[in-house]
């Protein structure tokens, strides 16, 4: 069980150098590692970032696997755990059918198509070195099949409440040799209200995407996804944002030192940490629900000063950040 989370950061153009200083920040902080998140080069952000620290663990959250062909993927993994042996962590997923349709890239059937890149990364990396392949699920199927064929499972956004359920579908002779992961959304800011709302219009961006809905019926949520569907079709993100139960943060948010999932049996928490120090800049997650993930942390917090900000960010102080329930 780690004490502090792994957190998230961004490979985005002219940001690459504050990725690094996060990692480096982090590593001094004694924080055990950094993921970076698609679409981006991670694998490329991944080297930079274990070149120019010593100590932390670095991993993609996620790879996708239509994006890259498995030679190339593993080759390059491959390259990495030489170079840094024990300090690369290998996460792969599929990612969600509207952004590979937006760059006309054929999305086939996961299930089949996860295991079949997975077995081709073993086969070319055989005999050379292979990092820890950790595989992004959601529902119960690609949570069996991570157990199968991966080193550790990803989770995210996960609904607090499920869980369990998803490690049932891990034979438990199995879970004591597997890395297991919940990217949790968290929020930074002196503004209550303002947290919960960003945190809040984050949630939405994801609950567009057809497999997190899918993901939110098989955790007990078919009621609240039925309303969701149908103000999405109509274009209606303030019928959306009505949707209480499943758009609100409580359910998948952390609220406090300890991670609610590490209760649930998560051995790592992995935290999506977003910065806000103004509640009027919660409107540009209206556009973008990336403005303030943790990579602008360095930038910001250089610009702003906030040495309270930095403490909460740095040293896992989430205590009463985010109200329990509606503000």
């Amino acid at each position: 069980m780690v004490e502090k989370p792994y957190l998230f950061a961004n490979d985005r153009p002219g940001r690459r150098t504050d990725v690094v200083a996060l990692a480096q920040e982090a590593e001094a902080r004694h924080f055990p590692g950094l993921f970076s998140e698609s679409p981006g080069d991670n694998l490329a952000l991944s080297l930079a970032t274990l070149d120019r620290t010593k100590r932390i663990a670095v991993g993609t959250g996620i790879a996708g696997i239509y994006l890259c062909h498995p030679h190339t993927m593993a080759t390059g993994a491959s390259l990495i755990e030489e170079l840094h042996p024990g300090r690369f962590l290998l996460g792969l997923g599929t990612s969600h059918i509207p952004f590979h349709e937006e760059m006309g890239i054929r999305y086939g059937k996961p299930l089949e198509d996860m295991r079949r890149y997975v077995q081709n990364i073993r086969s070319v990396t055989e005999g050379a070195p292979c990092p820890p392949i950790i595989v992004a699920a959601l529902r119960k199927r690609m949570s069996a099949l991570a157990a199968e064929i991966g080193d550790g499972v990803m989770w995210a956004n996960a609904a607090l409440s499920h869980p369990p359920f998803s490690l049932a579908q891990i034979p438990p002779e199995r879970r004591s040799s597997m890395i297991l992961s919940n990217s949790a959304p968290a929020c930074v800011s002196e503004d209550r209200g303002a947290a919960f709302l960003a945190i809040r219009r984050y949630l939405l961006f994801y609950l567009k995407l057809p497999n997190y809905q899918n993901y939110f019926v098989e955790a007990g949520y078919e009621e609240e996804m039925m309303a969701a569907r149908s103000a999405i079709a109509n274009g209606d993100d303030e019928r959306l944002m009505a949707a209480r139960e499943i758009s609100s943060p409580s359910p998948v948010c952390l609220f406090g030192m300890v991670a609610p999932d590490s209760k649930a049996g998560l051995d790592t928490s992995i935290i999506a940490v977003f910065l806000l120090l103004e509640g009027s800049h919660t409107g540009s997650f209206e556009s973008s629900t990336q403005d303030y993930s943790v990579t602008a942390v360095p930038e910001a917090l250089g610009v702003v000063g906030s040495a309270v900000i930095r403490e909460i960010v740095l040293s896992h102080r989430y205590e009463q950040l985010l109200p329990p329930c509606d503000a």
